[in-house]
């Protein structure tokens, strides 16, 4: 009985994404927001850096004409 209790009082992302899936986007629902936003931001951020050399070659081949 605590444990169940304390794993619904932890805001991990995955617990912030399954709120946001059962009560949707609200304004007294912001840590859940904000759970949901970095779970799925910073994955694309480190994904970018390692990658950002392969992309910006790719991009100024794309960019010049001829």
């Amino acid at each position: 009985m605590k444990q169940q209790q304390a794993a619904q009082q932890t805001h991990g992302p995955s617990n912030g994404i399954q709120e946001i899936r059962e009560n949707g986007f609200g304004r007294e629902n912001i840590p859940a927001m904000m759970a949901a936003v970095v779970a799925i931001s910073l994955p694309l951020i480190v994904l970018f850096l390692i990658f950002r050399k392969k992309i910006m070659e790719g991009v100024s081949r794309g960019g010049v004409k001829g």
